[in-house]
């Protein structure tokens, strides 16, 4: 029983505050303590992480690969529901070292990697969405402090299954399999179409997944492609038939052959899905089956999968477990007598991550919520700042063993074209050499400082400078070198997205140092060192006030390389520029005079004998793309 002395220091001192909370805290029932605590960690996990579970579930019906990802963190939910309770007794234990030996380094680790890895990673950081790599150890960490080790491991599952949410998972994976698996669904699709003829490939590997269907004699062009193959409606049961698997009673085999067989009927499914809207063109018409069909066919068909499959548990030997009737909140509300101090920490750690994790809406325009770029090419279509001209000069071929044999290597020439309207001047050209590489492994290999050094040059200093949109890069200054000459140089890189899929793309700008020529720049550019003073020798002035014109003139290429929107241009298969006329002439259709509709890039409806469904469609295909695609087809700067 509290005495009068303990009522005066209740009241009296922060002391009593304490303690009397304490005695509130054990007074509750147990089943309260632990809807409490799973407040503060559900709680914390949202603020530390909202941005990052915003973007996420924003992705939940996209038409991408990565559609359903969105629904990991609700199903890990559901999981950690269903297994709130203990199926085996879990003795109290007073003993809670081992929770802070874990829990605390899992909290503090996440905290760090949140504040120092999206400055040093730059836009790649949001890129391979590390963010929700740290978003289990958070969890994991923070159910180690609140409730201990113990439910930690009995919820092993849910929180495992939070990694799903990482779409670097799927992405490595997917992106080297998503052109075999498409040719897969074409060719299922043809095989269909051989006996429904509701719809024609127009064939040829240049027209790979184009379909005409007929509707009243009137054509029109459906293009399949990598969205529409299925692999979203398989991403998306994978993840469901994940989560129920782990609940089911069952053999492991049995598991795996019922998720098995749910990937083959969503791939079913996604074809019905196809030949339905191929159908409903051919006899209602194109607005019908592709505004109307289109958009909620492939939902419609997804969950009539995943429901006929749950509906099979039964037959492949599997059935819902019973729920169990062994408590166990008692040990959980022991676990962590400490409470309001984990809980302090817990939701302390959760506001720092969340002022970190809102920074993140910075890679916005870089990167989006699976983490595919935004980008188009700088290669295929260079960016140029304002009162600058941009001019294509070479092609390097030679180094294609080192950044692999689907590289490109273009060198480009920016000169200034009208001072009066950029705040850039200068006398001198800037050179940009820019290599596209399928991955990142070259450039790791083969980095700037190692081919400058190789070639004699002294480095005179380096600094990270942030080029804006997230994109982080390095400035540089060289001396000597076997030609004797000193270079400023700025270089970054940055993910693109092309026709061919992701792809990664190295930017060296460079400007010569020599008193023949004279930049300048107003104002001072922030985020770079001021220049030396007065007393430092002519070189390094120049070498710095280079480097600083380079960073500013690299911050308006990014800034204008974020409102390209040209995402369809296959790199590996360019050919330099002012050649797009050649390439296109490859093809075989006509791009000018192919009816009269080649004004304005439709495609001619003409019925004559020399019309066929082929090449009609064809035609409409490569007149679009050339459309949307200007420079691409004439080379244009």
């Amino acid at each position: 029983m509290p005495g009068p002395d303990d009522a005066l220091l209740v009241r009296g001192s922060p002391l009593g505050w304490w303690r009397s909370g304490v005695a509130e805290w054990h007074a509750l029932a147990d089943t309260t303590k632990v809807r409490a605590k799973v407040a503060v960690l559900v709680g914390a996990t949202v603020v530390a992480f909202h941005y990052s579970l915003v973007s996420l579930i924003q992705t939940v019906g996209l038409d991408t690969p990565l559609a359903y990802v969105g629904l990991v963190p609700m199903l890990a939910a559901l999981l950690a529901w269903i297994n709130r309770s203990s199926r085996v007794p879990e003795p109290p234990v007073h003993d809670r070292q081992l929770d802070y030996i874990l829990g605390v380094p899992m909290v503090v680790l996440t905290v760090v990697a949140g504040l120092v890895l999206p400055s040093r990673l730059g836009a790649m950081f949001w890129v391979n969405r590390i963010d929700l790599a740290l978003l289990p150890v958070f969890a994991t960490g923070a159910t180690m402090l609140l409730f201990g080790v113990r439910v930690a491991w009995r919820q092993r599952v849910a929180l495992a299954y939070l990694f799903l949410a990482w779409p670097w998972l799927y992405t490595a994976i997917l992106l080297g399999t998503l052109g075999g698996f498409t040719s897969i669904t074409l060719r299922g699709l043809d095989a269909v179409l051989r006996v429904v003829h509701v719809a024609s490939p127009v064939g040829g590997s240049a027209n790979a997944g184009l379909y005409v269907v007929s509707h009243q004699g009137h054509l029109f062009p459906v293009d399949v492609v990598t969205a529409c193959s299925g692999v979203d409606g398989m991403v998306g049961f994978f993840l469901i038939g994940a989560a129920l698997a782990a609940v089911v009673e069952g053999g492991l085999r049995r598991k795996l052959l019922w998720l098995c067989t749910g990937l083959v009927l969503l791939w079913v499914t996604n074809l019905l899905r196809l030949l339905g809207i191929f159908w409903v063109g051919a006899h209602v018409g194109e607005r019908v089956a592709i505004g109307v069909l289109h958009p909620v066919a492939g939902l419609v068909m997804f969950a009539l999968g995943v429901g006929i499959m749950a509906s099979l548990l039964r037959p492949f030997g599997l059935r819902v477990r019973p729920r169990p009737v062994m408590p166990s909140t008692a040990a959980s509300a022991d676990a962590a007598p400490a409470v309001f101090v984990v809980a302090g920490l817990v939701i302390g750690a959760a506001l720092v991550l969340s002022v970190a994790n809102a920074g993140l809406t910075v890679f916005d325009p870089v990167a989006g919520a699976s983490g595919e770029p935004k980008l188009a090419s700088f290669l295929a279509d260079p960016a140029t700042p304002a009162g600058w001209t941009v001019a294509y000069q070479t092609e390097f071929e030679s180094n294609k063993p080192l950044f692999g044999e689907d590289s490109r290597w273009f060198r480009y020439l920016y000169v200034p074209a009208a001072a009066a309207r950029t705040s850039l001047r200068s006398t001198l050209p800037v050179t940009a050499d820019v290599i596209d590489a399928g991955g990142l492994g070259g450039f790791d290999a083969y980095g700037v400082t190692a081919c400058y050094s190789f070639h004699g040059y002294t480095l005179d200093d380096v600094a990270d400078v942030g080029l804006g949109d997230g994109i982080v890069g390095q400035a540089l200054s060289w001396r000597g070198g076997t030609s004797h000459q000193d270079w400023s140089i700025v270089y970054w890189i940055w993910p693109v997205e092309t026709g061919s899929g992701t792809r990664f793309e190295r930017v060296v700008l460079s400007l010569q140092n020599t008193a023949a020529g004279s930049v300048s720049l107003a104002p001072w550019t922030p985020g770079v060192a001021a220049p030396p003073g007065r007393s430092a020798d002519p070189v390094t002035r120049r070498l710095a006030v280079n480097r600083a014109f380079l960073v500013a003139f690299a911050r308006q290429i990014v800034a204008g390389q974020s409102s390209e929107r040209d995402t369809g241009v296959f790199v590996d298969r360019l050919l330099a520029p002012g050649s797009g006329v050649q390439w296109a002439a490859g093809h075989p259709l006509r791009l000018a005079g192919s009816g009269p509709g080649a004004a304005n890039g439709a495609p001619s409806t003409s019925s004559g004998a020399q019309s066929s469904t082929s090449s009609q469609a064809s035609v409409a295909f490569w007149q679009a793309y050339f459309a949307h695609h200007p420079r691409v087809a004439t080379g244009g700067r």
